[in-house]
């Protein structure tokens, strides 16, 4: 099913470290097919964590183009109505900055995020992570995103077949049920399908 993920599983992970337990999903992403979604995740009043991961028929190319291009970004984050790039800082380094209509009965509410690249041209591989800077631009009136991190990376399995891990821990901007928080901030699922079916229309 080209650019778009079915979903296979949602497992409850305790997280005790900073880290995802690595080894053990390694071993499974290596059973996954082809637009299969792996979530691990974690999620209580005070912080959510998880790692996403798929594999999917898409140029890594194209994959690089939908990250870095923000402006589209509102297709695939969760509420966002607004994305744009306010700053560039260098060639690998820039400032994002989103505006996301309230959910599930929620205020409004906006973030900043410093925005960096890396590459590794020899394994056909690319990360772009992303740290939440809530003092980097003045205040918009609306509640501020003040504790989030984000790291995307793609690597290409084989020509036109890419493997994308997703993995995040935030602090919710409200305070919610656990249940509500799942269903109430960007899905890791969501963005994966976003990313994949942007890659596969271009």
């Amino acid at each position: 099913m080209k650019g778009y993920c079915k979903i296979v599983c949602l497992l409850a992970l305790v997280i005790s470290s900073g880290s995802l337990a690595g080894q053990a999903l390694n071993g499974i992403i290596e059973s996954l097919g082809e637009g299969e979604v792996l979530v691990l995740s974690n999620t209580s009043k005070e912080t959510v964590k998880y790692q996403a991961v798929t594999i999917a028929e898409v140029s890594i190319d194209n994959c690089l183009e939908v990250m870095r291009e923000t402006m589209i970004h509102t297709a695939f984050i969760f509420e966002a109505s607004f994305a744009e790039k306010i700053k560039t800082i260098s060639a690998d380094e820039w400032l994002n900055y989103y505006r996301f209509d309230g959910a599930c009965g929620m205020p409004d509410y906006d973030g900043v995020f410093r925005m960096q690249y890396f590459e590794n041209k020899r394994d056909r591989s690319f990360a772009i992570k992303g740290t939440s800077c809530s003092s980097c631009i003045e205040d918009k009136g609306v509640a501020r995103i003040e504790s989030y991190e984000i790291l995307c990376m793609v690597r290409e399995v084989k020509n036109g077949l890419v493997e994308i891990t997703i993995s995040a821990e935030y602090t919710p901007i409200f305070p919610a049920p656990d249940r509500k928080i799942e269903m109430c901030f960007p899905q890791p699922t969501t963005l994966l399908e976003g990313i994949t079916s942007l890659a596969a229309s271009l």
